[in-house]
Order: structure tokens, then C-alpha cells, then sequence
């Protein structure tokens, strides 16, 4: 589809999804997503739009304001946004950003524990993997193919993972938080299966 949105340039497209109802309840499921070249002076303002978004800045920059704080999105900076709540982005000097609005029974849960990490702009070590992902879900759609959405599921949670196991850069080095996300081993050998 193409936007109609004032300062969207003709160049971008999107897509809308319902997810089936199996899906909805179970799996993480996109529920649009699209590639957007904002022209200078694009502005959006919401009460709400209930989903999360995640954006990917591809080039120029992003200004997003959340709970009354600005933040610029630099050219290859990823974006997570809480759509439940009021927000506000803009383009003072045009940027292209590909996109996806997303939820599911896991999608706050995901949102709490990346944005306490990593705030709700920045880059990852892992950024090829996680815009690789992003493109898929966008390609699933912009293909007309048929849509598969466990799959989708699992490209939303391969970049949220990448996103999780991202050390912040306010983070001493040498210290690695991703040991939150890590399964300890077995302490008693009384819990291991008998031979």
C-alpha cells in the first residue's frame, strides 16, 4: 500500500496484517510493517496506536519523543517504541527507516526488559542480524507470497534476542550483563540422570 501521509514520500509502501486467531494468542505476530522515506518536515504525533514498534533507521536521522524526553535516531539506530502510549517522531531532515508494528501475549514483557537494557534508541553489535531479520518480515509481506506467521514469530524474536543479549554502551567493559540471560549450570550432581 502506499501512504497517503503528508511528507511520506511515493517511494514507500507498507502492509497491513490481521493475524489469525491462534496466532494472536500465542505468537508474537507483525501487524504492519514497511520501508518509509520521510521527506523533510514529516511530524507524527499519537495518543495511542496499539502495537510496539521497532524502526531501523537506514539513513538521515529520526527525532522521537517519549514521556516528554527527545532522542535522536542517527543513521543506523535502531528504535522500540511502547505504541500503547503517547509518542511523537519526526524528520526534520528526511530519513528513510524500514519498520514494523508488532504485538503479542510476550510483546510488553520483551519491550520492559530491552528498553531497561538499551533505552528506546540505539545500535547493537549484532545490527546485521537483527535488519536482517526486520527486512525478512518486510520482504514476507512486499513478496505477495503466502504469509507463514510462526515464522514471522521467530524473526520478531531472533531480533528482540539480538536486542537482549546486547551489552549497553553505558556499561563498564569487561563486565557482561547478558550473564542475566544465561541458564546456569546444574550445582548438585543429584539432579543429574543416573548412568
Amino acid at each position: 500500500m502506499r501512504s497517503l501521509e503528508k511528507f511520506v514520500s511515493p517511494l514507500s509502501d507498507y502492509y497491513v496484517h490481521t493475524p489469525g486467531r491462534q496466532a494472536e494468542g500465542t505468537l508474537l505476530c507483525p501487524l504492519q510493517t514497511g520501508r518509509f522515506v520521510y521527506e523533510p518536515g514529516y511530524s507524527l504525533r499519537r495518543e495511542a496506536f496499539d502495537s510496539f514498534l521497532i524502526m531501523y533507521v537506514e539513513s538521515g536521522a529520526l527525532e522521537v519523543e517519549l514521556e516528554g524526553v527527545e532522542r535522536v535516531a542517527a543513521a543506523g539506530s535502531f528504535v522500540y517504541i511502547d505504541c500503547y502510549k503517547l509518542h511523537a517522531y519526526r524528520a526534520d531532515s528526511g530519513c528513510v527507516c524500514l519498520w514494523c508494528h508488532f504485538d503479542g501475549p510476550t510483546a510488553r514483557g520483551f519491550y520492559e526488559a530491552v528498553t531497561e537494557r538499551l533505552g528506546n534508541v540505539f545500535t547493537v553489535p549484532g545490527e546485521t542480524e537483527a535488519l536482517g531479520k526486520l527486512r525478512m518480515i518486510y520482504g514476507a509481506f512486499s513478496s505477495g507470497g503466502p504469509i507463514a506467521e510462526p515464522l514471522l514469530n521467530k524473526y520478531l524474536t531472533d531480533i528482540l534476542t539480538v536486542f537482549l543479549m546486547s551489552v549497553p554502551a553505558s556499561q563498564a567493559p569487561g563486565r557482561s550483563s547478558s550473564s542475566r540471560w544465561r541458564a546456569s549450570p546444574p550445582t548438585s550432581p543429584s539432579i543429574l540422570p543416573r548412568a
